[in-house]
Protein backbone atom coordinates (compact mmCIF):
# COMPACT_ATOMS: atom_id res chain seq x y z
CA UNK A 1 0.00 0.00 0.00
CA UNK A 2 2.75 1.81 0.19
CA UNK A 3 2.81 3.26 -3.22
CA UNK A 4 -0.78 4.48 -3.00
CA UNK A 5 -0.39 6.73 0.75
CA UNK A 6 3.00 7.09 1.69
CA UNK A 7 4.57 5.13 4.67
CA UNK A 8 1.23 5.90 6.65
CA UNK A 9 1.50 3.29 9.27
CA UNK A 10 -2.23 3.38 10.70
CA UNK A 11 -4.05 0.48 10.61
CA UNK A 12 -7.39 1.97 9.87
CA UNK A 13 -6.49 3.16 6.58
CA UNK A 14 -7.57 -0.47 5.38
CA UNK A 15 -10.88 -1.60 7.16
CA UNK A 16 -12.87 -5.01 7.69
CA UNK A 17 -16.05 -5.54 8.40
CA UNK A 18 -17.13 -8.66 9.38
CA UNK A 19 -16.10 -12.10 11.10
CA UNK A 20 -14.01 -13.64 8.98
CA UNK A 21 -11.16 -11.26 7.41
CA UNK A 22 -11.05 -12.28 3.55
CA UNK A 23 -7.64 -13.15 2.13
CA UNK A 24 -7.35 -10.31 -0.09
CA UNK A 25 -7.17 -8.13 3.21
CA UNK A 26 -4.54 -10.32 4.88
CA UNK A 27 -1.01 -9.06 4.40
CA UNK A 28 2.43 -10.53 6.50
CA UNK A 29 3.21 -6.92 7.15
CA UNK A 30 0.45 -4.42 7.33
CA UNK A 31 -2.17 -4.41 10.22
CA UNK A 32 -6.19 -3.50 9.16
CA UNK A 33 -8.63 -2.43 11.46
CA UNK A 34 -11.00 -5.10 11.64
CA UNK A 35 -14.13 -5.68 13.80
CA UNK A 36 -17.78 -6.94 13.19
CA UNK A 37 -19.23 -4.82 15.36
CA UNK A 38 -18.12 -1.51 17.24
CA UNK A 39 -18.93 -3.18 20.35
CA UNK A 40 -16.42 -6.16 19.50
CA UNK A 41 -13.86 -3.14 20.21
CA UNK A 42 -14.95 -2.76 23.51
CA UNK A 43 -14.07 -6.22 24.86
CA UNK A 44 -10.62 -6.16 23.40
CA UNK A 45 -10.07 -2.93 25.18
CA UNK A 46 -11.40 -4.36 28.40
CA UNK A 47 -9.09 -6.92 28.77
CA UNK A 48 -5.98 -6.65 30.64
CA UNK A 49 -4.37 -2.97 30.65
CA UNK A 50 -0.69 -5.13 28.97
CA UNK A 51 1.11 -8.04 30.00
CA UNK A 52 3.98 -7.01 32.47
CA UNK A 53 6.37 -9.74 31.75
CA UNK A 54 6.91 -11.97 28.55
CA UNK A 55 6.95 -15.23 31.14
CA UNK A 56 3.08 -14.77 31.26
CA UNK A 57 3.16 -15.83 27.84
CA UNK A 58 4.09 -19.34 29.37
CA UNK A 59 7.07 -21.52 28.35
CA UNK A 60 8.33 -23.08 25.16
CA UNK A 61 8.39 -20.16 22.82
CA UNK A 62 11.49 -18.26 22.07
CA UNK A 63 11.68 -15.11 23.67
CA UNK A 64 11.62 -13.29 20.39
CA UNK A 65 8.54 -14.91 19.33
CA UNK A 66 7.05 -14.16 22.63
CA UNK A 67 8.11 -10.59 22.20
CA UNK A 68 6.46 -10.41 18.83
CA UNK A 69 2.92 -11.73 20.18
CA UNK A 70 2.80 -9.51 23.07
CA UNK A 71 3.66 -6.61 20.75
CA UNK A 72 0.59 -7.49 18.29
CA UNK A 73 -1.75 -7.77 21.58
CA UNK A 74 -0.20 -4.20 22.61
CA UNK A 75 -1.14 -3.09 19.19
CA UNK A 76 -4.54 -4.52 19.01
CA UNK A 77 -5.77 -3.11 22.83
CA UNK A 78 -3.99 0.34 21.21
CA UNK A 79 -6.17 0.26 18.23
CA UNK A 80 -9.30 -0.56 20.12
CA UNK A 81 -9.11 1.81 22.67
CA UNK A 82 -8.48 4.67 20.06
CA UNK A 83 -11.19 4.12 17.71
CA UNK A 84 -13.73 1.91 19.58
CA UNK A 85 -15.59 4.76 20.98
CA UNK A 86 -15.23 7.02 18.07
CA UNK A 87 -16.98 3.80 15.91
CA UNK A 88 -19.53 3.02 18.19
CA UNK A 89 -20.45 6.74 18.01
CA UNK A 90 -20.38 6.60 14.25
CA UNK A 91 -22.25 3.33 13.66
CA UNK A 92 -24.50 4.27 16.37
CA UNK A 93 -25.80 7.95 15.66
CA UNK A 94 -26.12 7.12 11.94
CA UNK A 95 -29.28 8.00 9.94
CA UNK A 96 -29.33 5.93 6.92
CA UNK A 97 -30.78 7.07 3.89
CA UNK A 98 -32.18 3.86 2.10
CA UNK A 99 -33.41 1.14 3.94
CA UNK A 100 -30.88 -2.17 4.11
CA UNK A 101 -31.91 -5.93 4.41
CA UNK A 102 -31.92 -7.54 8.12
CA UNK A 103 -28.65 -8.98 7.35
CA UNK A 104 -24.57 -9.26 8.70
CA UNK A 105 -23.79 -8.32 5.14
CA UNK A 106 -26.40 -5.22 4.91
CA UNK A 107 -25.23 -4.41 8.65
CA UNK A 108 -22.03 -4.02 7.51
CA UNK A 109 -22.54 -2.30 4.36
CA UNK A 110 -24.56 0.29 6.19
CA UNK A 111 -21.33 0.40 8.62
CA UNK A 112 -19.19 2.12 6.14
CA UNK A 113 -21.95 4.48 4.85
CA UNK A 114 -22.07 5.67 8.17
CA UNK A 115 -17.83 5.92 8.01
CA UNK A 116 -17.50 7.36 4.76
CA UNK A 117 -20.28 9.97 6.09
CA UNK A 118 -17.93 10.64 9.39
CA UNK A 119 -14.84 11.01 6.80
CA UNK A 120 -13.26 8.15 8.66
CA UNK A 121 -9.53 7.97 7.52
CA UNK A 122 -10.20 4.50 5.87
CA UNK A 123 -8.75 4.54 1.89
CA UNK A 124 -10.44 0.80 1.78
CA UNK A 125 -13.22 -1.09 3.06
CA UNK A 126 -13.93 -4.48 2.91
CA UNK A 127 -17.39 -6.81 4.12
CA UNK A 128 -17.73 -10.09 3.00
CA UNK A 129 -21.24 -11.65 1.92
CA UNK A 130 -22.15 -15.27 2.65
CA UNK A 131 -21.26 -18.44 0.88
CA UNK A 132 -22.36 -18.78 -2.71
CA UNK A 133 -22.10 -22.09 -2.70
CA UNK A 134 -23.61 -23.68 -5.76
CA UNK A 135 -22.55 -27.07 -5.37
CA UNK A 136 -26.30 -27.71 -5.85
CA UNK A 137 -29.75 -26.39 -7.29
CA UNK A 138 -30.83 -25.58 -3.76
CA UNK A 139 -32.97 -22.66 -3.86
CA UNK A 140 -30.89 -20.79 -1.13
CA UNK A 141 -27.97 -20.75 -3.06
CA UNK A 142 -29.29 -20.38 -6.16
CA UNK A 143 -31.85 -17.43 -5.53
CA UNK A 144 -31.82 -15.75 -1.86
CA UNK A 145 -28.43 -15.42 -2.02
CA UNK A 146 -27.93 -13.44 -5.05
CA UNK A 147 -31.33 -11.47 -3.86
CA UNK A 148 -29.44 -10.43 -0.82
CA UNK A 149 -26.52 -9.29 -2.41
CA UNK A 150 -28.30 -7.26 -4.93
CA UNK A 151 -30.19 -5.67 -1.97
CA UNK A 152 -27.80 -4.87 0.38
CA UNK A 153 -25.67 -3.28 -2.31
CA UNK A 154 -28.35 -1.37 -3.87
CA UNK A 155 -29.29 0.08 -0.19
CA UNK A 156 -25.56 1.14 -0.05
CA UNK A 157 -25.38 3.03 -3.65
CA UNK A 158 -28.72 4.55 -2.58
CA UNK A 159 -27.68 5.57 0.69
CA UNK A 160 -24.30 7.39 -0.14
CA UNK A 161 -26.42 8.89 -3.75
CA UNK A 162 -25.43 12.75 -3.69
CA UNK A 163 -23.23 12.73 -0.63
CA UNK A 164 -19.73 14.05 -0.48
CA UNK A 165 -18.71 10.64 -0.75
CA UNK A 166 -20.78 9.28 -3.86
CA UNK A 167 -18.42 10.32 -6.34
CA UNK A 168 -15.37 9.72 -5.00
CA UNK A 169 -16.78 5.82 -4.15
CA UNK A 170 -15.94 2.94 -6.12
CA UNK A 171 -17.37 -0.82 -5.06
CA UNK A 172 -15.73 -3.82 -6.49
CA UNK A 173 -17.45 -6.83 -5.89
CA UNK A 174 -15.41 -9.90 -6.60
CA UNK A 175 -15.53 -13.70 -5.99
CA UNK A 176 -12.85 -16.37 -4.77
CA UNK A 177 -13.44 -18.14 -8.02
CA UNK A 178 -15.73 -19.08 -10.81
CA UNK A 179 -17.94 -21.77 -11.56
CA UNK A 180 -17.73 -24.79 -13.69
CA UNK A 181 -19.42 -25.00 -16.66
CA UNK A 182 -20.28 -28.64 -17.03
CA UNK A 183 -23.58 -29.12 -14.19
CA UNK A 184 -22.33 -31.73 -11.59
CA UNK A 185 -24.73 -34.96 -10.59
CA UNK A 186 -26.00 -32.57 -7.91
CA UNK A 187 -27.81 -30.32 -10.11
CA UNK A 188 -25.09 -27.86 -9.29
CA UNK A 189 -21.47 -26.51 -10.54
CA UNK A 190 -18.61 -27.07 -9.19
CA UNK A 191 -15.56 -24.76 -8.50
CA UNK A 192 -14.01 -23.20 -11.68
CA UNK A 193 -11.39 -20.67 -13.07
CA UNK A 194 -12.79 -17.70 -14.68
CA UNK A 195 -14.72 -15.34 -13.01
CA UNK A 196 -16.82 -11.92 -13.24
CA UNK A 197 -16.24 -8.50 -11.12
CA UNK A 198 -18.44 -5.93 -10.67
CA UNK A 199 -17.80 -2.07 -10.69
CA UNK A 200 -20.44 0.11 -9.31
CA UNK A 201 -19.98 3.86 -8.48
CA UNK A 202 -21.23 7.56 -9.87
CA UNK A 203 -17.80 7.19 -12.37
CA UNK A 204 -18.10 4.22 -13.46
CA UNK A 205 -19.09 3.72 -16.90
CA UNK A 206 -21.61 1.01 -17.01
CA UNK A 207 -22.00 -1.71 -19.39
CA UNK A 208 -19.80 -5.06 -20.43
CA UNK A 209 -15.82 -4.88 -20.62
CA UNK A 210 -13.73 -7.37 -21.31
CA UNK A 211 -13.66 -10.43 -23.82
CA UNK A 212 -16.71 -12.65 -24.32
CA UNK A 213 -15.85 -15.99 -22.55
CA UNK A 214 -15.14 -18.56 -24.96
CA UNK A 215 -17.37 -22.05 -24.10
CA UNK A 216 -15.78 -23.89 -26.69
CA UNK A 217 -12.07 -23.32 -25.37
CA UNK A 218 -11.86 -24.95 -21.77
CA UNK A 219 -9.21 -25.55 -19.82
CA UNK A 220 -8.06 -29.33 -18.99
CA UNK A 221 -11.07 -29.19 -16.12
CA UNK A 222 -13.69 -28.36 -18.31
CA UNK A 223 -13.27 -24.64 -17.08
CA UNK A 224 -13.51 -21.44 -18.95
CA UNK A 225 -10.22 -19.98 -18.91
CA UNK A 226 -9.53 -16.39 -17.33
Amino acid sequence: RAHLWGDDPRPELLTHIGHEVVPSMRSIDTQILAFDRPESLDWIASGPERPKEEDEMGGGEEPRRRGDVLEDLRSTVDLSQRLGPRLRQIVGEYEPRAEYPKTSFGRHLESVAAMLEAGFDSRVYSVYHRSFDMHTDAYEQRVQAPLEFNGAIGAFLKDIEGTSADRDTLVLAHTEFGRRLKENSAGGADHGAATLTFFLGANVKGGLHGLTPDMTDLDENGNLKP
